[in-house]
């Protein structure tokens, strides 16, 4: 669940609008997430493909909970990738601005040295 406030501690999935396995585009907006002061809409940060929706319409999210991820060409996307907290590199969402990536899509693990999907969070 991406920061939208200073102070904002959750984030309700009012709705997604891309389904999982949804092909998307940079930008293309996947979600709406409301807080106590705003509801915006959370965009795709890259083209991929939307994969491990993991909060329903209406759930309450803590910030920063991975709440999905975005695999791009060339990555690979395990469900595990999602329960090992985000990297130093994950840049808080803003209104209507890219959400979360796990930074560099060369990044690893200490499994293997696949590419890593963006997670949203």
């Amino acid at each position: 669940m991406p920061a939208l406030g200073m102070a904002q501690e959750t984030g309700k999935v009012i709705r997604w609008l891309q389904a999982d396995g949804a092909r998307v585009t940079k930008g293309e907006p996947l979600l709406e997430v409301e807080t106590d002061k705003v509801t915006v809409e959370i965009e795709a940060p890259a083209d991929g493909t939307l994969a491990g929706i993991r909060a329903a319409d209406g759930d309450e999210v803590p910030v920063g909970e991975a709440i999905a991820v975005v695999v791009v060409e060339g990555e690979t996307y395990d469900p595990a990738d999602m329960e090992k907290p985000p990297t130093a590199e994950v840049a808080a969402a803003g209104p209507r601005a890219s959400a979360a990536s796990t930074g560099s899509s060369q990044e690893t693990d200490d499994r293997s040295t696949r590419r890593r999907p963006r997670v949203l969070a």
